[in-house]
């Protein structure tokens, strides 16, 4: 049972959070009659300054204006032990709704909370109902207003796109065809995060984002409004060492080399051939030792000698010419 005290300052925080939405929503709307309910073309595509709406809100309730910069008020934003309901979550997701079809003020909300704190800043980062990581995901969202958020996750440290809560890099990669879009937004990633993000795994998704693609994307569609052999490019080499994270089913070892092994073994088929040429280039001749199936001591060697893939093999052969492998049975 909350003490009385507790149910006085959940009293206040609601009052101040509907005060400060009734500002928030005026702005967006200004004939609006409801705070929630209202047609989103009415709403104004406008920028809003929500530290002055703030600093309205604390100073119509007596706050003193030289503590309006103090952390004491942060609770209005986030608290620890806040809800994914009721009064805060209609607070919170409505302005973040704004995504959509008002990108200004959602951006702008954005800005206001890293300013205001980077702890704050991080939760509402991280957190899965508010969203923020589907950036990558929505053409809503344009190249610009990206970077910003993906500059304001390396400020807080958030580590928007490593969020085993909504790990959007795998979910990016999990489709027929990744979205242009998308595309482009992960080259900047790669660029301003680093390539190992493409190493990352989500606790529910063992697999990295490339073999997730190479297994589930349509990889030869040669259409080129699609531009799936740049992005198939992009995917195996801006970080080889994906390629080789592998995961575990029962004894047998599971990676890019091994799904294109099973996947990509047309003779002469140009798109076959340029498939396994981006990702056996990365293959060392140690690789090719390592034991996949442990239960019968099989080696990636072995895989490739008893699947009777001749475009594999036959690559292998040129790329190793030097060693004896004997790939191909007498």
């Amino acid at each position: 049972m909350l003490s009385l005290k507790e149910m006085v300052c959940g009293s206040i925080k609601t009052r101040l959070r509907e005060e400060f939405m009734e500002m928030v929503m005026h702005q967006l709307n200004p004939g609006a009659t409801s705070r929630y309910h209202m047609r989103r073309r009415d709403w104004l595509e406008t920028e809003i300054d929500f530290d002055d709406v703030f600093c309205r809100v604390l100073h119509k309730n007596g706050a003193r204006s030289a503590d309006f910069g103090l952390d004491l008020f942060d609770f209005l934003i986030w608290e620890e032990g806040d809800g994914d309901v009721g009064d805060y979550g209609k607070f919170i997701c409505s302005i973040l709704d704004a995504s959509r079809p008002h990108k200004l003020a959602y951006m702008s909300f954005l800005s206001f909370v890293v300013k205001r704190s980077h702890v704050l800043a991080r939760t509402v980062f991280r957190h899965r109902q508010f969203n923020v990581g589907y950036c990558l995901i929505y053409s809503s969202c344009s190249m610009e207003d990206f970077q910003r958020i993906a500059a304001w996750d390396l400020e807080i440290g958030s580590d928007l796109f490593r969020n085993d809560d909504l790990p959007v890099v795998q979910y990016a990669c999990d489709s027929a065809l990744i979205e242009n879009h998308s595309y482009k937004k992960m080259k900047r990633l790669v660029r301003s995060h680093g390539p190992d993000i493409m190493l990352w795994t989500s606790s529910s998704e063992p697999r990295t984002s490339v073999t997730i693609f190479l297994q589930r994307g349509y990889l030869n569609n040669t259409e080129g409004c699609y531009r799936m052999a740049k992005k198939l490019a992009f995917m195996i080499n801006s970080c080889p060492a994906a390629l080789k994270k592998y995961t575990m089913r029962g004894s047998q070892k599971q990676n890019a080399f091994r799904t294109i092994l099973q996947c990509c073994s047309r003779v002469n088929d140009e798109r076959h051939e340029m498939i396994v040429h981006n990702v056996f280039q990365h293959l060392e001749i140690g690789d090719l030792y390592e034991v996949y199936d442990s239960a019968h001591a099989h080696t990636l060697l072995d895989l490739v000698r008893m699947s009777n893939n001749d475009v594999v093999a036959q690559y292998l052969q040129r790329k190793f010419a030097g060693h004896n492998l004997a790939l191909f049975s007498a």
